[in-house]
């Protein structure tokens, strides 16, 4: 039995993403018409360099909001391309994303988590955040 718990310990840690996602907003307190500075940062957890596939500038490709009223408008985009970014173990690559609430949102809190997929991998969720949209 004791051998059985040490081969599923080890599988779990085998197969754990060496990715992790984080979002931490400039505030927690949204109205509507203003964005906020959102920073989004892929953080190399593993001890050996990690490549994901970004795109230059269609982000849409590789965020995705947990909360389609907590969105973001997307903008021009005349040389976009896939490219690849190396990450150093601990090492991370950050964007800042100005989001703010959808016309239609309700007032009131909103759980945020953004998605972030890239090159064929799975997607990988970020920390959770408490959003409060307000008039």
């Amino acid at each position: 039995m004791k051998t059985l718990l040490v081969l599923i310990t080890l599988g779990a840690v085998a197969h754990a993403d060496p990715l992790a996602v984080t979002v931490k907003p400039a505030t927690a307190t949204w109205r509507a018409k203003t964005p906020v500075d959102v920073v989004l940062a892929v953080t190399n957890t593993s001890k050996t360099k990690q490549s994901i596939k970004v795109w230059l500038c269609s982000w849409e490709d590789n965020w995705r909001s947990s909360d389609p009223a907590l969105t973001w408008s997307p903008w021009g985009c005349d040389k976009n391309y896939e490219r690849d970014e190396v990450l150093a173990p601990g090492a991370a690559k950050t964007w800042t994303l100005q989001m703010y609430p959808a016309p239609t949102a309700e007032l009131g809190n909103h759980k945020l988590r953004m998605s972030f997929t890239a090159g064929g991998r799975a997607p990988q969720w970020s920390n959770e955040v408490v959003i409060t949209v307000v008039k």
